[in-house]
C-alpha cells in the first residue's frame, strides 16, 4: 500500500480547483490549490490534497495537508472549476462509485466531506458540474438505467444520460433526460460538460463518453430557468485546409467555453474545433 503522497499517477487521476485568498482583496493571488486525488494502488482511501501556491510563501509548491475521504479506487474526477462563495460546499465527482461529494472548505487547509448527493433514478454516473447565477448547480449524468438505444451496444446501464439541478446544500430541485425524440442520432446522448449563457436563459451541453462504448456526436441547447431541452444539433466533421471533411473528427464533442462575443467554442476529442453562433436566443 502507498502513503497519501501525490505521485505523478495520482496527479494524472486528479481534478483541481483554486481557492482564492480573500483576506485582502478579490484580486489577491490564490493561496491554496485543492487536488482531488486517488491513492496510487487503489487500496487506501482517496484524498483531498492541499498545495500552498502563494508565491511568497516559504511552503510554495508543497503539499501542506491530505484528508482521506473514506473511499478507495473511486477514480477522483471533476471538481467545480471555481471555488463557490464562502461557506458553500465544493462539489466533486468520485466516478467509479457514482458518487458526488460535497466538500466543506471553511477550514481551508483541511477540507472535509460534509455529505454526498442523493441518487437521481434513473440517471447514473454523474460527471460534470456548473454553478448557476442562482447558486444552484447543474450536474450532468452520462447514463441512465436500461439498455443503450443503439443496437449492439453492450453498455449496461446504457440509456441516455440527463441533467439534474441541485441546491448549494445538495437538495434535488429537478432532473431531465437528455433523450430527444426529434434527434436523428440513434446513439445515446451523454451530457459531458456545460457552457452557460445566462443573459439568454440558455446553456450548452456537449456529449461524450467516459467508460461507455458509444456516445452521440451532438451538442444540446437547454433553457436554464426550467431545465427544458430545446434543440439537439449533430456535430459535423471538421474540415482540413483544403475544405475536405476529416473522417471521425467530430467524435466526442468535449469542453465548451463561452467566447467574448457570446458564441460558444468547443473541441472534439478527435481534433475538431467548432464555434457555435448565437443569434438572439437561437443557435446556428
Amino acid at each position: 500500500m502507498k502513503r497519501h503522497h501525490c505521485t505523478l499517477l495520482a496527479l494524472m487521476l486528479a481534478a483541481s480547483t483554486l481557492v482564492a485568498c480573500r483576506d485582502k482583496s478579490d484580486s489577491a493571488p490564490a493561496r491554496y490549490l485543492y487536488v482531488w486525488a486517488g491513492d496510487e494502488d487503489g487500496k487506501q482511501s482517496d484524498f483531498m490534497a492541499v498545495y500552498d501556491v502563494y508565491p511568497s510563501s516559504t511552503n510554495f509548491g508543497q503539499v501542506i495537508s491530505t484528508t482521506p475521504v473514506g473511499m478507495s479506487n473511486s477514480m477522483p474526477h471533476h471538481l467545480e472549476y471555481q471555488l463557490p462563495a464562502a461557506g458553500e460546499f465544493l462539489f466533486g465527482n468520485a466516478h467509479h462509485h457514482e458518487t458526488v461529494l460535497l466538500f466543506d472548505t471553511r477550514d481551508s487547509t483541511h477540507p472535509t466531506v460534509a455529505r454526498t448527493l442523493p441518487a437521481v433514478p434513473p440517471l447514473r454516473y454523474p460527471h460534470d458540474f456548473i454553478r448557476l447565477p442562482s447558486g444552484n448547480l447543474l450536474v450532468g449524468y452520462l447514463r441512465s438505467d436500461g439498455p443503450s438505444p443503439l443496437a449492439g451496444d453492450s453498455t449496461m446501464p446504457g440509456g441516455h444520460g440527463g441533467i439534474a439541478e441541485f441546491t448549494p446544500t445538495g437538495e434535488l430541485v429537478r432532473w431531465r433526460s437528455a433523450a430527444d425524440s426529434t434527434s436523428t442520432s440513434t446513439v445515446p446522448i451523454r451530457p459531458y460538460a456545460f457552457a452557460l449563457l445566462p443573459a439568454l436563459d440558455r446553456f450548452v451541453v456537449t456529449s461524450a463518453l467516459m467508460m461507455e462504448d458509444t456516445s452521440a456526436s451532438v451538442v444540446q441547447m437547454w433553457r436554464m430557468s426550467d431545465l427544458t431541452l430545446l434543440r439537439t444539433l449533430n456535430v459535423p466533421e471538421a474540415l482540413d485546409s483544403s475544405g475536405k471533411s476529416i473522417k471521425g473528427s467530430n467524435g466526442l464533442p468535449f469542453e465548451p467555453r463561452v467566447l467574448p462575443d457570446g458564441s460558444v467554442f468547443f473541441n472534439s476529442y478527435y481534433c475538431g474545433f467548432y464555434r457555435l453562433l448565437v443569434q438572439g436566443r437561437r443557435f446556428l
